[in-house]
């Protein structure tokens, strides 16, 4: 029997994204994503009421990429836009889509 870890699977393929997925139940080091630089993530997947603009900022200079997690309103789809949040997670991709259309004409 063999046991491989995530943290093996990363060692091995260091190309493949390795992502820290945390959410505003957790412990402070975990909830303002200080586990990720331990862990060698190299995407941050926050959920999305995590994401103020002091944490975008901050996760941003970490040179780390946010997808926000799980975003189904179309506010919080604009707020997040606007933090410059780079991607979410989704239980409705076409109202993401008809938002971020929106947005993108808005901003021409």
């Amino acid at each position: 029997m063999c046991s491989f870890t995530l943290l093996q699977f990363y060692r091995q393929l260091p190309d493949i994204a390795l992502a820290f997925l945390f959410g505003d139940d957790q412990a402070l080091p975990i909830r303002k994503g200080w586990l990720a630089r331990a862990m060698g993530a190299t995407v941050l997947h926050p959920q999305h009421t995590l994401c103020t603009p002091d944490n975008v900022k901050a996760w941003h200079t970490s040179g780390r990429p946010i997808n926000a997690w799980t975003v189904d309103d179309a506010e919080e789809m604009k707020r997040l836009d606007e933090l410059g949040v780079d991607g979410i997670f989704t239980n409705d991709p076409a109202k993401a889509l008809a938002v971020f259309h929106a947005t993108s004409r808005a901003t021409r």
